[in-house]
Parts: structure tokens; C-alpha cells; sequence
């Protein structure tokens, strides 16, 4: 086997390989694309044919250059997984391997090729397991969805309408100001547009007297629908809305066969005082289970980094506010 880093690689062939490798979206060549404009891979072969890549991007990451990848490797057994991240190990600076709970099942493969990594954690909703019925809410989720509905809100699927996605955007940049966090610029945000192209993301958009208020993208990965950006315009007095939102996303993942909603990230060390206390109850509100899962390394100082960050809060507070701004 032959393993080397190209900046192309056959998509048909990629392509193959994924299928059976549990299809998550983080995994394809489409997000490849959609990470860097100048993506690079690692590509194992045998005899000329395709058998292992894993994407990758260079980054900055705590003020220095970093390589990162958004997924484990896709390759046709677990041992192929394993020497490509032996050779992502060998590269020159920091490695960063970002991974969901759908890749967890893959976690060892990284501690076996080296990798040290921290934990992460997601709010995760069996869908076989719930009735997708308002009886499966708590009363404050179900007194939000009937208010929503009587000031005549509703959610639909504006996927395949750009301006909607341009309205979108205004959106989620206006409350990426009010929370103080680090937002896509334009080009990188539209960018989803052409990932709905590939069935791979859906957008969503709730609209009170004809405009819109908030939105979500979901991203289709596999059997999991992952709900994966959402925002609300803070000129608006609709916060309600999101669970209205929320609830139409998950009827979506249901109806469309889909095994698993991840509501895409859980603070386990949030405080009572902070914005994040409270997102974490209302994603437990919709049914959904806390899951822990991994983000990868090679370097001691992120990992001694991420502690400090998780257990020293203006640590954090002072990291989003660099993050913003683009040092770090």
C-alpha cells in the first residue's frame, strides 16, 4: 500500500469508498470543497486503485499553523484508517482531527495511530425510539410551538431559494454579533447552497407575517440529520420560534427516514449564570440524550489548552472574543 499527500483525487473512486463507510457528510468530496479552496489528501492505494483518503486543510489554531481534518479517514478496512493517520501523524506542525458523535465508533483508531485527544459532547435524539407528537415534549417546548403557531409562524423549506439564503445570512450575521461569536463570512456561507445542490444540507426558515425570523441548516450525514446552524434575528421578539424550528427539523429527519437528530454540541461545563446553561436545557428538551465524543490531537499544549479554556470562564469568554476578531 501507498500512501502520499496529493492535492487531487478521483471522486468517483472516493465515492465508492463511502459507501461503505456510513455516507457522513463530513466524509465526502463535497466537503472537502466546502472546508478550503485548496484542500489537501491523503491518499492510500494498492495496485493504482483507491482504498483510503482523508481530507485536510491548513488552519490556525491557538497562534500557530495547524492541520486540520473534519473527519476520520474513509478507507475500506479499519487497518487502512490506521496507517493514513500514522502518516497525518507524521506531517510537520499541529494536527487537529475534529470528528462527531456518528464518527465516535471510529475514536480508537486514533488513540492506536497516537493521537491524544479531549472530550466533546452533543445532545443526540433516537428517533426510533420517539413518537413524533407534542406528547413527547415537556410543557414549556409544547406552550412555544402553540404560541408560535398562533401568531401564525411557520416553517418552511426554502433549500432551493437563493434569496432566502442571502435573507438567511443577514440573519445568522446579526445574531453572531449579539452573541459576540466568530461567524462565516458570505462566500464561505453560501458555499451550503452548493452542498444542497448534492443533497447534503437543507436550509429552513421560519416566517411571521411573511418574514423570516429565524433559520437552520441541517446537514444530511448519513442516518443522522444534524442540525448544524441555527439563528434567530435579535430585532425580532420571536425566540419562541426556535422551538417551532427545532420541532419541524426533527419531524423533517423522521419523515425522511433518518435514525438520529444531533442538535450539534452540548456545554458540559456550562455555569447557571451563563447563555450556554441555558441552550443546553433546551436542546435536553426535545427527547434527546448527552453524548460524548472526541476531538483529536497531536499536540499536549491544545489538550492542556482545553482544559484550562473548559475550566477558567473568562478564559473562554476572552478566546471567543479573539476567535471573533481572526487572531486565533
Amino acid at each position: 500500500m501507498i500512501i502520499e499527500t496529493k492535492s487531487e483525487v478521483d471522486e468517483n473512486e472516493w465515492n465508492s469508498l463511502l459507501e461503505q463507510d456510513g455516507k457522513s457528510v463530513f466524509k465526502t468530496f463535497e466537503w472537502s470543497k466546502f472546508t478550503s479552496d485548496n484542500p489537501h489528501y491523503l491518499i492510500a492505494t494498492e495496485n493504482g486503485k483507491l482504498v483510503g483518503v482523508m481530507h485536510f486543510r491548513e488552519d490556525k489554531v491557538l497562534f500557530r499553523k495547524a492541520l486540520v481534518s473534519d473527519s476520520l479517514p474513509v478507507a475500506k478496512d479499519e487497518k487502512t484508517k490506521v496507517e493514513i493517520l500514522r502518516n497525518f501523524m507524521k506531517l510537520r506542525v499541529m494536527k487537529i482531527i475534529n470528528t462527531t458523535y456518528q464518527d465516535d465508533k471510529y475514536s480508537s483508531l486514533a488513540t492506536k495511530a497516537g493521537f491524544k485527544f479531549t472530550d466533546k459532547s452533543t445532545v443526540i435524539v433516537d428517533l426510533k425510539k420517539i413518537d413524533v407528537s407534542l406528547k413527547s415534549l415537556d410543557k414549556k417546548r409544547r406552550y412555544d410551538l402553540n404560541k408560535a403557531v398562533k401568531e401564525g409562524a411557520e416553517v418552511v423549506d426554502s433549500t432551493k431559494n437563493l434569496h432566502d439564503w442571502e435573507e438567511f445570512y443577514d440573519i445568522y450575521q446579526r445574531a453572531g454579533k449579539e452573541w459576540g461569536i466568530k461567524i462565516l463570512d458570505k462566500a464561505k456561507f453560501m458555499k451550503f447552497k452548493e452542498l444542497s445542490s448534492h443533497n447534503l444540507a437543507k436550509l429552513f426558515l421560519v416566517n411571521t407575517n411573511g418574514k423570516p425570523v429565524s433559520g437552520s441548516i441541517v446537514l444530511n450525514s448519513g442516518n443522522t440529520a444534524i442540525f448544524f446552524i441555527n439563528a434567530t434575528d435579535p430585532r425580532s421578539n420571536h425566540a419562541h420560534t426556535n422551538s417551532l424550528l427545532v420541532w419541524e427539523n426533527l419531524t423533517y429527519a423522521k419523515k425522511n427516514g433518518f435514525e438520529y437528530f444531533d442538535l450539534f454540541g452540548y456545554d458540559m461545563h456550562a455555569k447557571p449564570n451563563e447563555k450556554t446553561y441555558g441552550i443546553n436545557k433546551f436542546k435536553l428538551s426535545f427527547g434527546g440524550e448527552v453524548k460524548k465524543f472526541h476531538k483529536f490531537t497531536d499536540s499536549s499544549l491544545f489538550v492542556n489548552a482545553r482544559k484550562v479554556y473548559n475550566k477558567i470562564r473568562p478564559i473562554k469568554k476572552a478566546y471567543f472574543l479573539l476567535q471573533r476578531f481572526g487572531n486565533i
